[in-house]
C-alpha cells in the first residue's frame, strides 16, 4: 500500500476511459517509464480543484506519480495511503489476440473480483471481435445480449494475461491495465 504525497499527480480512471488508443498507449508507456502507482482498488485521495481541495475515490486503473503526466491530471493536496502498486517494476506479461472469429455485443462481467484489469472493464457495454477458442482461467467474460452466452474477454494462462478481444475500446483498456498491473512487483 504505497503512500502518496502533496504535489503528486493523479490521472483518474474516468479520464482514462475517454482516451483514444494512441493517447492510452502513450500514457501506459509514460507510467511504465516513470514507475507510476497503478491503483488496484478504489482509494480516497485529496485533490485540488478551482473551488478548493476535494476528497475523491481514485478508481481502479488510475495512476499517481511524482512526474507530470502527458494527459489531463489533478494534483494531490494531502498525504494518503492508496491501494496500488508501482508499475514498471518488471517486464509486462500479457498477450493480445491479433484476430478474432466472432463478433459479440454484450456487457463485460468480472469473474475474479480481485483482478484489477478485470475490475476496470467490469460493466462496460461493448461490441467486440473475439477469439472463440481460448485457454486459461477466465477473469473477465462478455455476456452476449441475445443469447446470454459467456465469452472469455480475458483469461490468465500460466501467469500471462490473455486478452481475447482483437479490436475495440475494451481491447485497448485491457491492454493498458494488464500491461501495467503485470509490471508490478510479484508480491503485490
Amino acid at each position: 500500500m504505497p503512500r502518496v504525497d502533496i504535489g503528486m499527480y493523479l490521472v483518474e480512471s474516468a479520464n482514462i476511459f475517454t482516451l483514444g488508443r494512441q493517447e492510452l498507449m502513450s500514457l501506459r508507456d509514460w507510467a511504465l517509464a516513470s514507475g507510476a502507482i497503478f491503483v488496484t482498488s478504489p482509494s480516497i485521495v485529496s485533490v485540488s480543484t478551482a473551488s478548493g481541495p476535494v476528497r475523491l475515490a481514485a478508481g481502479v486503473g488510475s495512476l499517481i506519480s511524482s512526474e507530470r503526466p502527458p494527459v489531463r491530471w489533478l494534483q494531490i493536496t494531502s498525504q494518503d495511503w492508496v491501494d496500488g502498486c508501482p508499475s514498471g517494476s518488471r517486464e509486462p506479461n500479457y498477450h493480445v489476440a491479433d484476430s478474432g472469429d466472432i463478433k459479440v455485443k454484450g456487457v463485460a462481467v468480472a469473474i475474479d473480483y480481485r483482478d484489477p484489469p478485470s475490475l476496470m472493464a467490469n460493466s462496460m457495454r461493448i461490441e467486440a471481435l473475439l477469439r472463440s477458442q481460448t485457454e486459461g482461467q477466465p477473469l473477465l467474460v462478455l455476456v452476449d445480449y441475445e443469447t446470454g452466452r459467456q465469452w472469455p474477454l480475458m483469461t490468465l494462462r500460466e501467469g500471462t494475461y490473455e486478452i481475447n478481444a482483437a479490436e475495440g475500446k475494451v481491447r485497448d483498456l485491457l491492454e493498458y491495465a494488464a500491461s501495467l498491473y503485470s509490471s508490478c512487483p510479484h508480491d503485490v
